[in-house]
C-alpha cells in the first residue's frame, strides 16, 4: 500500500535569502507605485526598495523600507 503525497508547501518568490534587493534614492522615484505588504501607495519621490527574486525579474515589486524590514524579520 503506498502513501499518500506530500504537498510541498508552495515556495515564495520573495524569500529574502533568494531575491536582490535595491535602493531607490528619493530623486529616482518618478512612478507611484502599490506595496505588497501593506497595500499603500509608494508616492513619487520617496525612497523605498525593489525587490528581485532570483531568476524571475517579471515579479519585481517595491516596497516601503519598513515594510520589507518587517517581512525580512517575520521569516
Amino acid at each position: 500500500m503506498s502513501r499518500p503525497r506530500r504537498r510541498q508547501a508552495p515556495t515564495d518568490p520573495f524569500d529574502p535569502g533568494s531575491v536582490e534587493v535595491r535602493r531607490i534614492q528619493p530623486y529616482q522615484a518618478n512612478k507611484t507605485y502599490t506595496c505588497p505588504w501593506c497595500n499603500r501607495e509608494l508616492p513619487r519621490g520617496l525612497g523605498h526598495v525593489v525587490v528581485v527574486p532570483d531568476g524571475a525579474a517579471d515579479l519585481r515589486r517595491h516596497w516601503h523600507h519598513g515594510c520589507w524590514e518587517k517581512r525580512v524579520r517575520a521569516r
